[in-house]
C-alpha cells in the first residue's frame, strides 16, 4: 500500500511539490509502524526530469571543486591537502578498539542481564525484580555516557575520530534504551501482572544483534525486510557517500581551514573573518546538502540493502519545510522517531503542556549535539546549543498551516546561513586553541573563549 501511494504521488509529481501539514500514521498512531518502502530521494529519482535536475546539480558541485583544485595547483599548493586528512582521522587502531568496547558492553551488560531478568521473574517477585532492572539499566546509562567520556579526554583523539565516537556513543545509548522500553512490561493494573509475564518481548540474540546495525533506533522484534541484496545498489550508495565525503573535505581545506588556521600567527584579528564567515556561506551551504545525502541517504540506505531492512523512510521531504516545526519532523526521520515515542510523549504526559514538552525535548537534543561537538574541538563553546535550544525553539512557535514559499524561502535561507556561521565561529574557537595560550590554567579555560581574548 506504502510502494503504490509513493509510486502514485510520483506519478503524479507530488512529490517535488510542497505538501500541506498532514499528519503521519506514525504521528497518530501509539508506536511506530515499520513498513516496505524506499527512500523518498530514491523515488523520486526514477523520473528522468528530477534525474536530470539531480545531475545537473552534480556537475555543478564537480566544477566548483574541480576549481578549487586547480586553483590549489596553479598556487603551488598541494592539490588536497593529505596531511591534514590523515590527522583528523588519526588514532585509527584507539578508535576502532573503543568503539569495539562500546557495542561489546551493549551485549554483554544488556542483553545477558535483561535475559537473566526474564528468566527470574516471576508474579511474586516481579515488583522488586523490575526495580532493580530499572536501577541497574539507569546505571548502565550513565556509566556509557561518562566512561566514553573519560577514556576520550585521556587518548585526545583529533576531531573526526572524536566526533565518530561520540556520535556512535549517542547511538548506542538510544538505542539500548528502545530496547529497555520496547522490552519492558506495560502493567496498567495488578490484575494484568501475569498476563504480561506471558506477552512480555522475549527476543533472541539474533534479533538484538540485527537491531544494533540496522538503521533504525525503534526496537522490534521483526522488521520487514527485502527477499535479496542487491549489491550494485550497496555499490552505488557507498560510491555516493565517498564521492560525497570527498566533496566535503575539499569545501572545508579550501574555505574553512586554510581561512582559519592561522588565526593570531599573521596579526590576523577577528576583523579579519567577517568577510570569510560571509563568503564562506555558499559552501556552508554545500556542506550541509552533501551532509544529508552523505548520512542520511547514502550511508543509511547501503546499510539497509545490506541487511535487507525494508523500511527506508529516512527523511521526508524537508526542503518544502515552510516552518521549522516541519523542518524537525521531516530531516531526519530515523532520530525524530526515537525523540517522538521516548521523549516528547513522556513529557507530554508529565507537563500537560506541548510546549513545555517540545521545550525539554529542544534542550535535550541541543545538548547532545553541543556534546558531540564539544568533543570534536575539545572546548565547550555552546553556540550550537544557544542556536538549537533557543533560536530554532523560538521559530518552532511560528506555524505555517499550507505551504509558503515566502516561508519556505525564510526556512531554508536562515537555515543555510545559520549554519555556515557556527562552522565558521567553531573553527575560529578551534584554531584559537591550537594558536593562543590560555587566558586561565586548568579546566576552567575548557569553558573561556580563547577566540575572544586572543592577542595578536
Amino acid at each position: 500500500m506504502q510502494m503504490v501511494e509513493i509510486k502514485d504521488g510520483l506519478e503524479n509529481g507530488n512529490l517535488l511539490m510542497p505538501r500541506s501539514s498532514e499528519k503521519t500514521n506514525e504521528e497518530t498512531s501509539s508506536e511506530k509502524v515499520y513498513v516496505t518502502r524506499n527512500s523518498l530521494l530514491t523515488e523520486i529519482l526514477k523520473s528522468k526530469t528530477a534525474c536530470s535536475l539531480y545531475n545537473g546539480l552534480m556537475v555543478i558541485l564537480i566544477f566548483y571543486c574541480l576549481n578549487i583544485l586547480v586553483q590549489n595547483a596553479l598556487a603551488n599548493k598541494s592539490i588536497i591537502n593529505m596531511t591534514m586528512l590523515m590527522w583528523t582521522f588519526g588514532h585509527l587502531f584507539e578508535t576502532v578498539v573503543m568503539w569495539s568496547t562500546m557495542m561489546t558492553s551493549t551485549v554483554i551488560f544488556i542483553y545477558f542481564p535483561f535475559r537473566c531478568w526474564k528468566r527470574f521473574r516471576t508474579t511474586d517477585n516481579a515488583n522488586i525484580v523490575d526495580r532493580l532492572w530499572i536501577s541497574y539499566i539507569v546505571l548502565y546509562h550513565l556509566l556509557f555516557l561518562v566512561v566514553p567520556l573519560i577514556v576520550l579526554v585521556q587518548l585526545q583523539l583529533p576531531p573526526m575520530s572524536s566526533l565518530i565516537i561520540s556520535m556512535e556513543q549517542i547511538r548506542m545509548f538510544m538505542k539500548v534504551h528502545s530496547f529497555f522500553r520496547e522490552t519492558k512490561p506495560k502493567l496498567k493494573n495488578k490484575s494484568s501482572l501475569h498476563e504480561s509475564l506471558q506477552k512480555t518481548s522475549n527476543p533472541e540474540l539474533s534479533s538484538y544483534l540485527y537491531f544494533l546495525f540496522c538503521p533504525c533506533l525503534v526496537y522490534r522484534d521483526k522488521y520487514p525486510r527485502t527477499q535479496t541484496i542487491r549489491w550494485k545498489c550497496v555499490t552505488s550508495h557507498f560510491l555516493q557517500f565517498l564521492a560525497c565525503a570527498m566533496f566535503m573535505y575539499i569545501i572545508l581545506d579550501e574555505f574553512f581551514i586554510s581561512k582559519f588556521q592561522d588565526f593570531n600567527k599573521e596579526n590576523i584579528t577577528v576583523h579579519y573573518f567577517g568577510p570569510s564567515l560571509l563568503s564562506a556561506l555558499v559552501p556552508s551551504t554545500f556542506l550541509l546538502i552533501l551532509l544529508f545525502t552523505l548520512l542520511l541517504h547514502a550511508w543509511l540506505n547501503a546499510f539497509a540493502e545490506m541487511m535487507r531492512f525494508g523500511d527506508r523512510l529516512f527523511y521526508k521531504d524537508w526542503w518544502n519545510a515552510s516552518s521549522y516545526s516541519h523542518y524537525f519532523k521531516t530531516w531526519n526521520i530515523v532520530v525524530q522517531d526515537w525523540i517522538y515515542f521516548y521523549l516528547y510523549r513522556d513529557f507530554l504526559r508529565l507537563t500537560q503542556c506541548k510546549a513545555g514538552a517540545r521545550l525539554i525535548v529542544f534542550f535535550i537534543s541541543a545538548f547532545f549535539h553541543e556534546y558531540a561537538i564539544s568533543v570534536a574541538v575539545k572546548c565547550i563553546y555552546p553556540c550550537c546549543f544557544i542556536c538549537f535550544a533557543g533560536i530554532s525553539y523560538g521559530f518552532t512557535f511560528i506555524h505555517v498551516k499550507e505551504y509558503s514559499r515566502l516561508w519556505n524561502l525564510f526556512v531554508l535561507s536562515s537555515l543555510f546561513v545559520g549554519n555556515g556561521i557556527l562552522m565558521g565561529l567553531y573553527s575560529i574557537e578551534f584554531y584559537a586553541r591550537q594558536n593562543c595560550p590560555p587566558t586561565i590554567e586548568g579546566p576552567v579555560d575548557l569553558v573561556i573563549p580563547r577566540s575572544w581574548f586572543c592577542k595578536s
